[in-house]
């Protein structure tokens, strides 16, 4: 794999443990890519095992900064918590087909951290000026475990074919759906929930969960992406 030189130039952080890191490449311009895909990240340490871990793009692709969110959690993400500014790592890539279908709407379902790839996606349709409708279903346990909230509140009260529905499972909100996400929930806001392209990312249980809802709500399998973090 072709690996390139990279420095740490910030990172930022969104919750208690998912924090936002943005690199700019040593030399050069940064790989074109499509919002989904991932790259990997190796860092210089002999006692990782692997020393390497793919993340998804987090921000349309800017030449020369590239940037990730990714959940603290594990050895490898540790360890790239504790780089500071300026530090080098070393990243290929773009890798990836979970990739946005142009022309129809879409429903994106994200549970926990499985938000970055469609943040990409999101906010790169709407500097296109994208005019079919966007649901995004962003479901964590708590509030404080919602990472980007802001950010994602800011494009959706820019364009007004995004509807953001905030789902929390172990937390009462007023304003939040509160409960697990069912086929009776993407009913109340998706038109025509037999229409749209679907995006599921999360963890291997949540992904299993709603793609098994989907399937069971006669929802084509051809309509349903998806990708495990």
């Amino acid at each position: 794999m072709d690996f390139k030189s990279f420095l740490l130039e910030k990172k930022e952080k969104e919750t208690a443990d998912v924090y936002s890191f943005f690199f700019r490449p040593k030399e050069g311009d940064i790989n074109n890519f499509l919002p989904g895909q991932f790259f990997l990240i190796k860092l210089n340490n002999p006692n990782l095992r692997p020393n390497f871990k793919p993340y998804s793009a987090l921000l349309p692709y800017n030449p020369k900064t590239l940037g990730f969110g990714i959940k603290i959690q594990g050895q490898f993400s540790r360890a790239l918590f504790e780089l500071k500014e300026g530090q080098e790592v070393f990243i290929a890539g773009p890798f990836g087909k979970f990739l946005f279908k142009e022309g129809e709407d879409g429903v994106f379902l994200a549970g926990g951290i499985g938000i970055t790839p469609f943040f990409c996606m999101i906010a790169s349709l709407l500097l296109k000026n994208y005019s079919k409708k966007l649901y995004l279903f962003y479901s964590n346990k708590v509030l404080a475990d919602v990472a980007y909230k802001s950010r994602l509140d800011e494009l959706a009260a820019k364009n007004k074919n995004l509807k953001i529905i905030y789902v929390l499972t172990r937390e009462q909100k007023e304003g939040f759906e509160n409960k697990r996400i069912d086929f009776e929930m993407i009913k109340k806001y998706v038109e025509n929930p037999f229409s749209p392209n679907y995006y599921i990312c999360g963890s291997e249980e949540f992904l299993n969960g709603i793609k098994s809802l989907l399937e069971k709500n006669s929802i084509p399998k051809e309509k349903i992406s998806f990708e495990s973090w």
